[in-house]
């Protein structure tokens, strides 16, 4: 692996911004503690070159408010700070033999932290010496402003700027408003003077649930301090024929594939607790879902707004021993449909400074038994001129959650791939490559398909394509 080139300028100093509401506390609480932010990967053929991406993300500094932003100030008063003249964003453009190889740099990206006092972006162009057509867009962003959604929408936004400038046209994407702090746009019941009491009592009610229903997690070695966790991905993709057929499944169940997707994860987590338990009986169990508000606000915002609208729901489950596969996933579905209805996505939001200082102040205690991100199907388009968009998918670097069993899920050109994320060293490798392998036998076999080793899978990071 060769290093081309890496343009990082120093930012010029920042008038005094806002503070950063609650939300946004909590995530630079767990970014600077451990690591906490969104990795995106595009897999792109054509001429990409360094020249053209510099340019473009140029352009979305003048696009979106929340890149030419960063977050100063102690940790316990940080502002929200607007930076003029902005900085650049971070490029390093690496050279590498084969396409394999672009994992190691994914990976440094999954496992160093945002200096978000210097902004809240950066990117890496990886180019394919042995295919000189053949690049690799990663960028890392703060999950202050961003989610899974809006950081897809920012590659396909880059691309169609590279589009345009080979082209000498006008892309047509002119510069956004800033978006408000999330704590303003909510419904009226949890606006900042009513919101904070009700996120401190759903952090209360989630301790209190997690002890009366003694709740269940992964037999997981928790002893490691934050400083010494690290991201583990293993990536694992269902053909288009299966992805089809598990959608079909699920309307067929009257489900979201949302529920099924969980229903895998709780499966194993079940057979992997009665396990080491030796014993078949009912647990409880639980599963953190990333919820999109977008369309639940009194104003909709779209996703070309680069900033974070999906808070999480934690639901609670009683599963008994012989609980099929379809009625852990009609459970979730059950459960999950009552968590919105009582918007507790808001709850959380509110909530979230509090449980990040708990997840810091008692690193050995699992909070969840499992975590899934879907943001199902993705409406971007594969073509941009001479630029081919071949794959693209998300993770979050959550190294501060071990023990927690997390995939972070997307559906592309009819193919679905599962991202599942795990905290070092809470689990052995092979424990982790076994767990997978489970999760996705289950969801084979509920369809009625059989699953055939993926000799495509990447056990460090994200999966060759």
């Amino acid at each position: 692996m060769q290093l081309v080139n890496e343009s990082v300028q120093q930012p010029t100093c920042p008038p005094i911004g806002r503070p950063v509401n609650v939300s946004e506390h909590g995530l630079e609480l767990l970014n600077l503690t451990c690591t906490w932010h969104i990795v995106t990967v595009s897999r792109i053929r054509g001429n990409f070159t360094e020249a053209l991406l510099s340019q473009a993300l140029k352009t979305l500094q003048l696009r979106h408010p929340a890149l030419r932003k960063g977050i100063t100030g102690s940790i316990e008063a940080p502002q929200l700070v607007e930076f003029d003249p902005a900085p650049p964003v971070p490029l390093r453009v690496v050279s590498i033999a084969q396409a394999e190889d672009w994992s190691a740099i994914a990976n440094t990206e999954l496992n160093q932290k945002i200096d978000s006092a210097q902004g809240l972006l950066r990117a890496v162009l990886v180019q394919v010496n042995s295919d000189p057509k053949l690049h690799y867009l990663i960028t890392a962003s703060h999950h202050a402003i961003s989610d899974g959604l809006s950081c897809i929408q920012l590659h396909s936004e880059i691309l169609t700027i590279c589009q345009h400038q080979i082209a000498g046209t006008d892309p047509n994407l002119p510069p956004l408003p800033e978006v408000p702090s999330i704590t303003s746009l909510l419904p009226t019941a949890f606006q900042p003077g009513k919101g904070e009491s009700k996120g401190l009592l759903y952090a209360i009610s989630l301790g209190l649930k997690r002890k009366f229903f003694r709740l269940k997690t992964l037999p997981a070695d928790t002893s490691a301090p934050l400083g010494d966790r690290h991201c583990y991905l293993i990536s694992q993709t269902l053909p288009p024929a299966v992805t089809q057929q598990l959608i079909q499944s699920c309307k067929q169940q009257n489900l979201g594939v949302n529920a099924a997707i969980a229903a895998a994860l709780l499966t194993t987590a079940r057979q992997q607790i009665n396990s080491r338990q030796r014993s078949q009986q009912k647990l409880c169990l639980s599963c953190d879902s990333a919820v999109d508000v977008r369309r639940r606000l009194p104003i909709p915002w779209s996703r070309e707004h680069l900033t974070n609208l999906a808070p999480w729901v934690r639901t609670f489950y009683i599963i008994r021993p012989q609980d099929s596969f379809w009625q852990i996933a009609q459970k979730v579905q059950q459960k999950l449909q009552q968590a919105i209805a009582r918007q507790d996505m808001f709850r959380a939001l509110w909530g979230a400074l509090i449980m990040a200082d708990y997840t810091i102040k008692h690193p050995q205690e699992v909070q969840a038994t499992a975590f899934v991100s879907n943001v199902g199907k993705l409406e971007i388009p594969q073509s941009y001129g001479e630029f081919e968009l071949e794959d693209i998918t998300f993770t979050a670097s959550n190294a501060v959650f071990a023990g927690v069993f997390a995939v972070y899920v997307t559906t592309y050109q009819s193919q679905m791939r599962l991202n599942f994320m795990f905290s070092e060293p809470a689990f052995d490798r092979s424990t982790l490559q076994a767990l997978v392998d489970a999760a996705m036998d289950s969801l084979y076999q509920a369809i009625g398909e059989s699953r055939s080793p993926n000799p495509q899978s990447s056990r460090s990071t994200l999966e060759t394509v």
